[in-house]
């Protein structure tokens, strides 16, 4: 039986919150499993980039977020709310640099076993589940999945869900408990970060070679896949410029190395969000045009 609790609009804030410290999971090696973008991606971002308005880098934008949990078993909702506004600071506190924040529009329970475990009826729970529109963060915190091991994934944006009626497909999701002792996983929070930065549109820092696209992001070096650990001086493309960016919040690197997103990533954010996320007016028009000459893209 599914049983659902919601609050909205809440404005409580955690008072004297501690992050702390989390042992990275055991064999480590992929905590993401988002998927590779499309070609298409790359050659809508390439061939119209120029033609394209955008948000200035350092206008604010503030992103409404709802918080869905997914257990097995019901939790008392205070917990929840304080546990949703410590994933909220730690997203503020993450993307501040890039003038982003965050504000909380609704916290929501679901009990349902098979939802908390069962990786095929992800689908079936964001179509029930998600809110707003393709411009507000869904973050679905479910409690355990016994067929996947990684820590969370996310939707990339998508010019044809727009256009196709597929919003409700689209979020972060994350493998979350709340801890009994109160304390705060920072491996988790870290995840997400990740995660959320996926939802804006950029991509992992490495790839498989050290040529060719990578991230679209000029000023993160090029790095082939590693995960795992944090050396200062890993350079895995030497061929190219720059050292490997293992303290960027989109690599494989250690979680409590992960701390920065570059000035260019947040100048993509910039770009993305008012043809990706976000069109209005003239500017969904046009990218209601983009969408029907790159339809088909060979």
């Amino acid at each position: 039986m599914r049983f659902l609790l919601a609050a909205a609009s809440f404005a409580l804030v955690a008072t004297s919150i501690s992050v702390l410290p989390n042992e990275e999971p055991k064999g480590l090696h992929s905590f993401c499993g988002t998927k590779e973008p499309p070609s298409e991606l790359h050659k809508v971002v390439q061939s119209h980039e120029r033609r394209l308005p955008r948000r200035q880098a350092l206008d604010p934008l503030l992103v409404d977020v709802y918080f869905h949990f997914v257990y097995s078993q019901a939790k008392a909702f205070s917990l929840l709310l304080r546990h949703a506004n410590r994933h909220l600071k730690f997203l503020n506190d993450n993307f501040k640099p890039g003038n982003i924040a965050f504000q909380q529009v609704e916290v929501d329970l679901t009990v349902d076993p098979n939802w908390a475990r069962d990786n095929s009826t992800r689908e079936e729970m964001f179509h029930l589940l998600r809110k707003g529109d393709y411009s507000s963060l869904n973050v679905f915190s479910v409690e355990k999945t016994d067929d996947v091991d990684d820590l969370g994934w996310a939707t990339l944006p998508d010019l044809w869900a727009i256009h196709e009626g597929q919003v409700v497909y689209d979020g972060v999701f994350i493998r979350d408990t709340i801890a009994a002792d109160g304390s705060y996983n920072r491996v988790v929070a870290k995840a997400l970060v990740h995660e959320v930065g996926h939802w804006f549109g950029l991509l992992h820092t490495f790839s498989n070679s050290c040529s060719g696209a990578g991230d679209l992001i000029s000023d993160t070096p090029a790095s082939l896949h590693f995960s795992g650990y944090c050396s200062e001086t890993l350079d895995t493309c030497p061929d190219q410029p720059g050292l490997d960016p293992l303290h960027n919040h989109m690599s494989y690197s250690n979680s409590e190395c992960r701390t920065e997103f570059t000035k260019g990533q947040y100048a993509a954010i910039a770009m993305y969000w008012p043809w990706l996320r976000a069109p209005r007016g003239r500017l969904h028009d046009l990218v209601a045009g983009l969408w029907k000459s790159n339809r088909r893209i060979d």
